[in-house]
């Protein structure tokens, strides 16, 4: 399971897949991301949009790093299980992935 450490930043490299295919991202599409708890009624952070430009995103092949700052995983009060939620708007269409994480409690 992926690891999410309170007071650190979250970094994850991951490719989206629609239909177990990847595909291109516009160069101007919004990304967003965020922790919510399991029972989805709780926003765990923030919402952080990513940077297109980021180191490492391969867009043309759906390849994203996700980034979730320290600022927000701070935040973080409740530990175990919640849910990292990937939000895509391209070119009008809205589009929702979903990773199961485990947050755990930092001890720096």
């Amino acid at each position: 399971m992926i690891r999410v450490t309170t007071g650190y930043d979250f970094i994850l490299d991951t490719t989206l897949k629609k239909s177990k295919a990847t595909f291109n991202i516009a160069s101007n599409a919004v990304i967003k991301v965020k922790l919510i708890d399991v029972s989805r009624t709780v926003s765990l952070t923030n919402e952080v949009i990513l940077d297109n430009n980021a180191s490492g995103n391969d867009l043309a092949n759906s390849k994203i790093i996700v980034h979730i700052p320290n600022s927000e995983t701070t935040l973080i009060s409740d530990y175990g299980t919640a849910v990292l939620i990937i939000h895509l708007e391209d070119n009008g269409i809205k589009e929702t992935w979903e990773h199961e994480v485990e947050i755990i409690k930092g001890m720096f």
